[in-house]
């Protein structure tokens, strides 16, 4: 029953064949039938409407479209019980069409038009407003974290109120870093995160001479890594 409903200007119609098919009449009673009834011209007008289509034959035929209620006036007319069975699902096939549009969300007049674009026009002031008011602290953060200044453990154990071993053995035992060699390392699931970087730092010996080893320090977004898991411990 519902693919005899089409979707015409977002209203649901039907045809004056589709219901000469449906029926088994012929379409030129129907026609006729719709041509006698007698309703008013206004409802006519708003329910009714005289198109052209294209036979097999390729000539132009006259056909009605109509709406529910002027099919609704055209189905009365008809009797028995393949009618009433039809009348019914007919119906049913309009309210779901009618539902289906209303699902869509499309504005059915001029004034919900309007509305609608207004809302549209407000969300997009209000998302570039919001997005001019993070821009300075989105631009702060991407300078912090591109900066080539670099933290000692020292330096960023004093911040957390720590000592350098305390949280060497703290990342440690989190599985961050590791030892190897005399020097700490991050573990292969942190590397590529730019969290550290090696620096190379020379010393002299006991003897004078100049040697040179391997440091870890942190980068500013190891730092705030670092802090940040700091903080959820201590927080906890």
């Amino acid at each position: 029953m519902q693919e005899l409903v089409i979707i015409q200007e977002k209203q649901p119609i039907t045809t004056s064949r589709k219901v000469a098919a449906k029926f088994q009449k012929e379409h030129s009673k129907v026609l006729r039938a719709i041509r006698e009834l007698e309703c008013s011209k206004e409802f006519n007008e708003s329910n009714f409407g005289l198109v052209d289509y294209t036979d097999k034959k390729g000539e132009q035929r006259p056909e009605y479209t109509m709406t529910r209620d002027g099919f609704t006036l055209v189905a009365f007319s008809f009797t028995g019980k393949e009618a009433m069975k039809f009348k019914e699902e007919y119906i049913v096939a309009f309210n779901t069409m009618e539902k289906k549009v209303r699902y869509l969300g499309l504005p059915q007049s001029l004034p919900e038009a309007l509305k609608l674009y207004a809302k549209e026009l407000e969300q997009k002031q209000l998302l570039e407003e919001k997005i001019k008011a993070d821009s300075p602290k989105l631009e702060y953060l991407n300078n912090v974290l591109s900066s080539k200044s670099t933290y000692t453990t020292t330096q960023v154990a004093k911040e957390l109120d720590m000592t350098a071993i305390e949280l060497n053995k703290y990342l440690k035992s989190q599985g961050i870093i590791f030892k190897q060699t005399g020097t700490w390392m991050l573990k292969r699931k942190y590397q590529g995160k730019e969290y550290a970087k090696s620096k190379t730092y020379t010393y002299k010996d006991s003897s004078g001479a100049v040697c040179s080893n391997m440091q870890m320090v942190w980068t500013e977004k190891g730092r705030k890594f670092i802090h940040s898991i700091v903080s959820i411990v201590k927080d906890g």
